[in-house]
């Protein structure tokens, strides 16, 4: 069985930094009234600047980071990472 993070066989994290930095590009241009969400279980979760941030790969070493979407009622706890543009 393959988990998302087998996607990151062929992947840098420079790579991975780029494409969320992108993503991140396309939310700041994105319609604020039609946002993009995620759905998990039976919970569906817009996409937005404000529930969206980049957290250090390794503890707090700051210098690899990738996209977390944060729940809206708890802003310390990611519900999905943003890997390989998805």
């Amino acid at each position: 069985m393959a988990f998302p993070v087998d996607m990151l066989e062929n992947c840098s994290h420079e790579e991975l930094e780029n494409s969320a930095e992108d993503y991140m590009s396309d939310l700041r241009c994105g319609d604020p009234e039609n946002p993009e969400c995620f759905s998990l279980l039976n919970i569906t979760i817009p996409i937005s600047l404000s529930n969206v941030g980049f957290v250090p790969l390794y503890g707090g070493d700051q210098t690899q980071k990738i996209l977390a979407l944060f729940a809206p009622e708890d802003s310390l706890t990611a519900v999905a990472l943003y890997l390989a543009d998805q």
